[in-house]
């Protein structure tokens, strides 16, 4: 199981986001697992091998009071850049918060654990400004 969290302190006006706002990496081996896929499910194809995501996704999910609030889910795919450079990309598949934590701080905690998880993949983060039309690498 991967395990990465971000834990929200008390700055939100919104009384039930503090101390209680965690956003975590989840897999096939976490416990939440089924509720967040089918989650997901619903608007991402998952890459599943064996009921395990492919190492090239990941899926990020943001949990109050233990029930999943929102989740992001994205791929990293090697492409090359305008200059002809290699470089890996993330792509979100699927991104929602449920509508009463839409704009707070659920939204900017998972967008951060996100993008940080991008970065311990190895990708430059979601910037497509920085490659052209992605054209895959040939193996």
């Amino acid at each position: 199981m991967t395990e990465m969290t971000f834990r929200f302190g008390p700055t939100h006006p919104h009384p039930s986001l503090d101390e209680h706002l965690r956003v975590e990496v989840v897999d096939a081996g976490h416990p939440a697992w089924p509720a967040v896929r089918r989650r997901v499910a619903r608007s991402a194809r998952l890459m599943e091998l064996d009921g395990r995501l492919s190492a090239r996704q990941a899926v990020v999910a943001a949990f109050l009071d233990g029930r999943v609030v929102g989740h992001a889910c994205f791929h990293v795919e090697p492409v090359r850049s305008p200059d002809g450079s290699p470089v890996v990309l993330a792509r979100v598949d699927s991104r929602a918060v449920d509508a009463p934590f839409a704009g707070t701080a659920v939204e900017q905690v998972l967008r951060q654990m996100a993008d940080s998880r991008t970065r311990t993949m190895g990708c430059h983060g979601f910037a497509p400004a920085v490659v052209a039309e992605p054209s895959p690498i040939a193996a």
